[in-house]
């Protein structure tokens, strides 16, 4: 008798907690779902992803004449536009098209080039995107204050990309640029810190 009334308590607990567990099973999978398609709403950069990022930079640089010691400050405004293609989620190729002024002691020199690498964008948070990116490249100046070439290595740049509507993202960043100029008559090296704001439009893969 007691065993046959403790099998019944058994099948009535069983009862009231497989139904109770089988729903906080569903909840829990509801949930992550939620989660996961959230997680990949907020991401444009989704693999095979175009993105085009044109921004406009301001910077303070200095450089050493050639046959001197003392290094120069100099103002420069510069502009780009570069386009790239998301391999992972993460990891982005990006090649670049570089304008630069550079106003030195009131002489002026404009010089057009252009740059790839690489950019490696965190996991998005609340829509907003932090980045890194490394890049290599070239520029050729010409202006009042002579003609010249110049290679850039490293091009370092870091920075947060914000999502403010579906396939828009406002981007502001930090940067910093190695100009190496072994056989110029104006300057041995340069270097600049710079800050940028821009824009990104994502164009996403089969659109």
């Amino acid at each position: 008798m007691r065993n046959h009334g403790m099998a019944m308590l058994t099948m009535l607990t069983a009862a009231l907690l497989i139904p109770a567990m089988a729903g906080a099973a569903d909840q829990s999978n509801t949930l992550t779902n939620a989660v996961n398609t959230s997680s990949t709403s907020s991401n444009p950069r989704s693999a095979g992803t175009i993105e085009f990022a044109p921004s406009v930079s301001f910077s303070r640089s200095a450089f050493t004449p050639v046959g001197g010691t003392t290094s120069i400050a100099t103002t420069n405004l510069s502009a780009s536009a570069a386009i790239g293609r998301c391999m992972t989620d993460r990891v982005e190729l990006i090649g670049t098209l570089l304008l630069q002024h550079r106003d030195e002691a009131g002489s002026g020199r404009t010089g057009y080039g252009g740059g790839a690498g690489v950019q490696y964008n965190l996991i998005p948070q609340n829509n907003v995107t932090p980045f890194f990116s490394a890049t290599v490249g070239a520029i050729s100046y010409s202006g009042t204050a002579g003609s010249d070439k110049a290679f850039l290595a490293p091009m370092l740049r870091a920075g947060v990309s914000t999502s403010i509507m579906e396939g828009r993202a406002v981007n502001i960043s930090a940067g910093y640029q190695h100009e190496i100029n072994r056989k110029s008559t104006l300057e041995k090296s340069a270097d600049a810190f710079d800050v940028a704001i821009g824009m990104s439009f994502f164009r996403p893969q089969g659109q």
